[in-house]
């Protein structure tokens, strides 16, 4: 644990990507199998059910303390992380002297909590908590949390383990792709790991750079042209006689789609496909807008109801192997041969092949993408002809030119703190439009301003709070922003009656009052 406290606390206070890599080679090289594969599940953010609650965690930290519980909640809102928090403002222990229990010991004690009473996770905390000194307590609170942000990603860490099992980047990523239990398996199993051992197993997938257009040097004779779909990023395997579904998000959601199964088994097996699952219109032949395919995307085991009114198809892109042979170093050209001929095999109505497009210049893209709403599209993909299939977003293969955002102007409401490093200032909106006299609440966003301009609505906030609810404040309706959303869809959780997809902050609009912010009609003319 001594160890990993230390990398913990090297790569937070680290700016540098090398050495941060080499902080995750020196703990790799010298820890036990075990204690690396914990270390390699929180770093790279794997879920793990959380054995005890923020509840139980606030008050027995409480009972350690001779302060009020308001003194916590404001000393909690000045630091922003609960796990430093606890760790910060617990009394010492006069007579620590170390604490040697491993991270695969201090995780297993963490993973049995599920099953305890609630007075034995107190007495649990209140022992390890006194072994500690602050270091120690900070890591192991965010143990007992989750909250791991040391801006390492999945890319250092797979150049750091490169280095330690001698193995190229390419297969480290292949190791590390799809699920793993640390509790039944070590680091050393885990870089072992492949397509024979693990017939499941997915690759990782390739990410696409955000197209720029006027900034680009890009000849568009070198790029195969795509619709953007607006799905379920997947992989559908067939090994073994076996078939598996996995989202990008690494999670396998094979059962959710059981008509996929039953077209999948009609591939020969040792295929793997890249591609998108969208809704479908049966009668249009062509996808439909996402919101259809949202009503699926939960159910572990949907209805026939549910199944016979939201179908859906698998949209293949690309193919990552065949015969059980792995085609990410050929070139997209090859590898789309080698697609159309699993697609034509016959025996699949739902695992379809994506349209490409021929286009002469940008403005033949321009053209294109203004259609991609109307098609029930995001925008367009560009991917190069001769490149091979990355892991992760890598330049120059892969390109994504997504539709401008649908657009409204809404008043500033209520403002929340954030966390973190934004701790200090209320950094979370939420944002009204009108209906009538009356403003209604249309969508909560966050992201978009600069550090100068939260600083500026921070000092407006504290001048112009109408009410405190909790860590919210209302104020005065006074500044205007420009909301941009991907759709509008009906919600009958929201009073508004519609729920925005991904609003985001475009700009403050200081050459706008709240007599000029949009309607609830306005809004609905978009839909």
């Amino acid at each position: 644990m001594e160890s990993f406290v230390k990398l913990i606390l090297n790569l937070d206070s680290s700016q540098g990507v090398n050495q941060k890599t080499q902080y995750l080679i020196d703990y790799f090289q010298n820890c036990s199998p075990s204690d690396g594969i914990w270390a390699l599940t929180l770093l790279a953010g794997k879920k793990k059910e959380r054995g005890i609650s923020t509840k139980i965690l606030k008050s027995t930290a409480l009972q350690m303390l001779d302060f009020p519980t308001w003194l916590f909640e404001e000393s909690y809102s000045v630091v922003g992380d609960l796990a430093e928090t606890i760790a910060k403002i617990l009394p010492v222990n006069p007579s620590f002297n170390s604490f040697s229990k491993s991270l695969a010991c201090c995780m297993q004690e963490i993973i049995a909590l599920k099953v305890k009473s609630d007075i034995e996770k107190e007495d649990f905390l209140k022992e390890n908590w006194l072994a500690m000194n602050y270091e120690q307590r900070l890591v192991w609170n965010k143990l007992l949390t989750g909250g791991f942000r040391t801006g390492v990603s999945i890319g250092i860490l797979s150049k750091a383990l490169a280095k330690v099992y001698s193995m190229t980047l390419s297969q480290v990523q292949f190791a590390l792709s799809g699920s793993w239990d640390p509790t039944q398996t070590d680091l050393a199993s885990l870089m072992q790991s492949n397509a024979q051992s693990d017939f499941s197993k997915p690759y990782p997938f390739c990410l696409a750079h955000t197209f720029q257009p006027f900034d680009s040097n890009i000849n568009l004779e070198d790029f195969q042209v795509e619709w953007k779909l607006d799905g379920i990023r997947a992989q559908l395997i067939k090994r073994e006689n076996q078939i598996f579904i996995w989202s990008r998000g690494q999670e396998i959601i094979t059962e959710r789609f059981p008509e996929l199964i039953s077209d999948a088994n009609s591939l020969p097996n040792g295929v793997v496909l890249d591609g998108e699952i969208v809704a479908w219109d049966k009668e249009e032949q062509k996808p439909q807008p996402f919101i259809q395919l949202q009503k699926r995307i939960n159910k572990q085991k949907p209805s026939n109801a549910l199944l016979f009114n939201v179908p859906v198809c698998f949209v293949a892109y690309d193919i990552l192997e065949v015969n059980s042979t792995d085609l990410r170093d050929t070139n997209l050209v090859q590898r789309m041969i080698e697609l159309k001929k699993i697609i034509q095999l016959g025996g699949v109505e739902k695992i379809l092949k994506s349209q490409q497009f021929v286009l002469k210049n940008i403005q033949d893209l321009e053209n294109l993408r203004a259609q991609s709403y109307t098609h029930a599209m995001e925008g367009l993909m560009l991917k190069h002809k001769q490149m091979p299939y990355a892991s992760g977003r890598k330049a120059g293969v892969w390109y994504k030119w997504k539709c401008e955002p649908k657009t409204i102007d809404a008043v500033l409401i209520y403002a929340q703190g954030g966390h973190g490093k934004r701790a200090n200032l209320y950094s979370d909106f939420t944002f009204a439009i009108k209906q009538g006299d009356s403003l209604l609440t249309v969508a909560k966003a966050y992201s978009g301003l600069t550090n100068k301009e939260l600083e500026e609505i921070n000092k407006f906030i504290k001048s112009n709070t109408i009410q405190k609810f909790g860590p919210v404040k209302s104020v005065k309706p006074e500044l205007v922003f420009e909301i941009g959303f991907e759709a509008i869809y009906p919600s009958t959780r929201h009073k508004i009656g519609f729920a925005l997809r991904f609003p985001r902050i475009l700009r403050w609009r200081k050459d706008k009052t709240v007599n000029d912010i949009d309607t609830i009609e306005t809004l609905k003319m978009q839909m």
